[in-house]
């Protein structure tokens, strides 16, 4: 393609050297080899144990910045659009050569592009898309407290430790302590989260379950017992609808619930209306081409 661009750069002689001593420096630190201090290597010596090459990856970065800055300065007409590509097309002991990708602005022929049909959809906003924008504020500003007199229930995080048995056997990797698990969120094999339901902070109990049949080749469909204690239970608190919380949202202006639904709403229809543009700017674009 007539915009796609391959720009060339050899560093070689004493400023590849350079580079190539800078890499060894740069290796040396953390190189340990018997008989010499940790980053007291000789290059010689360090080179006929790893080789030159070792040092080729390092000093090609260490180049890349001003192997690029010089490219660009010596084709001054080329501007690129994007980041260019590099590959590296030649490297040993005396030089490396880049290649650089550049693309720049195509040549385009314009065609019909104005009156082509297209209609941006109305945006709406509806009660139920509020509601559950509200839901997820909410959800963000959360806060995690143990709950010190209750029950394990569904969305809570238990704290827990357990231990897995099959055929009397301790489960390998079926073990844990302070583990911290959200019920429903089917972690652990069907049935172990919904047994923890109802426990107690320093309960224990034995839930008997069933691998299921998509598990691992050699557990599935087995029989296994889990034996597990609750450490502690922690439950998320939502905020309520007030000043201190529309502050936190960045509504200082907002007082009550009347007006931060119509907030939540401004900021929704926003939102759809610049989706809904990108949409319709992207249907024309595709219709023009």
């Amino acid at each position: 393609m007539k915009n796609v661009k391959e720009l060339e750069y050899v560093i070689e002689g004493k400023e590849w050297e350079k580079l190539l001593d800078e890499s060894f420096k740069k290796n040396i630190k953390n190189t340990k080899i018997d008989g010499f201090r940790k980053g007291n290597v000789p290059k010689n010596i360090y080179i006929k144990k790893f080789g030159v090459e070792s040092l080729y990856r390092d000093a090609m970065d260490l180049g890349l910045d001003n192997a690029y800055r010089s490219v660009m300065e010596a084709n001054k007409d080329i501007i690129p659009v994007v980041e260019p590509s590099v590959d590296i097309k030649e490297i040993d002991e005396k030089h490396i050569k880049y290649v650089f990708t550049v693309i720049t602005k195509p040549e385009v022929k314009l065609g019909k592009y104005k009156g082509l049909g297209i209609k941006k959809e109305a945006v709406k906003v509806s009660k139920e898309e509020i509601n559950t924008e509200i839901d997820n504020l909410r959800s963000r500003f959360a806060e995690i407290i143990v709950k010190e007199n209750g029950e394990v229930a569904d969305k809570n995080t238990a704290i827990i430790d357990f231990e897995g048995y099959v055929d009397g056997k301790k489960l390998e990797g079926g073990s844990g302590e302070n583990y911290p698990l959200e019920i429903g969120s089917n972690t652990f094999i069907p049935g172990f989260e919904s047994g923890l339901i109802g426990m107690k902070t320093g309960e224990e109990k034995e839930l008997k379950l069933k691998f299921p049949e998509n598990y691992t080749e050699e557990l599935k469909g087995k029989d296994v017992t889990f034996k597990v204690k609750v450490q502690e239970i922690k439950e998320r608190v939502l905020p309520e609808l007030n000043k201190e919380f529309f502050e936190d949202l960045g509504y200082k202006d907002v007082k009550d619930e009347k007006e931060f639904e119509n907030k939540v709403k401004e900021d929704l229809t926003k939102r759809k209306q610049a989706q809904e543009e990108d949409k319709y700017i992207g249907a024309c674009i595709e219709k023009a081409v």
